[in-house]
């Protein structure tokens, strides 16, 4: 089943005059509401498994995509940068507190996926007030590490040992990115590696929950009692899904494992409800797939307010 619910599509600027394209999901009603980053390469589209969850279970949502991403916010994905997401974070956490149309007022969370959660780790310990509690769902906390998981090359260290080195456009995972311009900002603005993580974790004071994956040969599990040892009070919660790889949307026992203990710890934290796996309304996979085709037409339908 999944609870009725509207949908107001916005468009807003950030504060390099560039438009993030986001979708505001809610019940009307006294409700804490979930943020949702988008992760690496994905959309809203993406993250609608993550909404209907927390919908259903008592909570506002808002997506939203990355500007030099996939998606209807501005640029290409070739310029994308952890700077840009961060202009983006700021954007959207700026825009939920004036916008009238948002019930902020309830309690806000934050859900990181993927390398998105170390762009959260790192506004987080700027903004140390703003989020009651940040979920991190197989957060990337050693980008060198995730690089080379990726590539194969050490191109964090190649980069540093070698300044001038030019990589030009290659792809990541999927698509073509500017490594170049990526690895430069990932280097300059701390994004790169285990300590710069360490360094940004330690300033956090917004209550954890981490999620990770049981098989990841992306993230070294062990890392994270390497960035949470000099804090370890925000760290409430842990769970390592069994079996699982850094994809969770390719596993559906996967990501339904990852979404039931995301709603437990929202609901133990905002609403002090131990709540039980039995009573946890999880969406059935045909309204999974109806909503899917309707989120696709309208991605594809979506008119930036900036034009290029």
């Amino acid at each position: 089943m999944v609870e009725e619910y509207e949908e107001i599509i916005l468009n807003f600027n950030n504060e390099k005059g560039n438009s993030v394209h986001a979708v505001y999901s809610f019940i009307k009603g006294r409700r804490p509401l979930v943020i949702i980053t988008p992760q690496y390469e994905k959309t809203i589209k993406n993250n609608l498994i993550p909404m209907l969850y927390f919908i259903n279970n008592g909570f506002n949502v808002l997506r939203y995509d990355n500007t030099f991403h996939k998606g209807n916010s501005y640029g290409d994905f070739e310029q994308f940068t952890f700077g840009s997401s961060m202009d983006d974070l700021e954007a959207v956490s700026k825009f939920i507190k004036k916008d009238g149309r948002i019930n902020s007022g309830n309690g806000i969370a934050l859900l990181g996926i993927s390398i998105s959660s170390r762009t959260a780790f790192k506004y987080l310990s700027r903004h140390t007030t703003l989020y009651d509690i940040f979920l991190s769902l197989v957060g990337v906390v050693d980008m060198q590490f995730t690089l080379k998981s990726i590539t194969t090359i050490d191109l964090v260290q190649e980069t540093i040992n070698n300044p001038g080195i030019k990589w030009g456009i290659r792809k990541v995972i999927k698509y073509d990115i500017d490594y170049d311009n990526f690895l430069k900002n990932c280097i300059e603005e701390n994004f790169h590696n285990l300590e710069s993580t360490r360094k940004d974790v330690s300033n956090i004071r917004t209550d954890t929950c981490l999620i990770a994956a049981e098989r990841d040969p992306w993230i070294n599990f062990y890392d994270y009692d390497t960035v949470f040892k000099d804090n370890k009070a925000i760290l409430k919660d842990v769970y390592r899904i069994p079996g699982a790889d850094h994809l969770l949307y390719k596993n559906p026992d996967a990501i339904q494992k990852a979404m039931f203990k995301s709603v437990k710890f929202l609901c133990k934290t905002f609403y002090r409800q131990e709540i039980p796996d039995d009573e946890i309304k999880s969406p059935s996979m045909y309204e999974v797939l109806k909503l899917n085709r309707l989120e696709h037409q309208r991605q594809k339908e979506s008119v930036l307010v900036n034009v290029r």
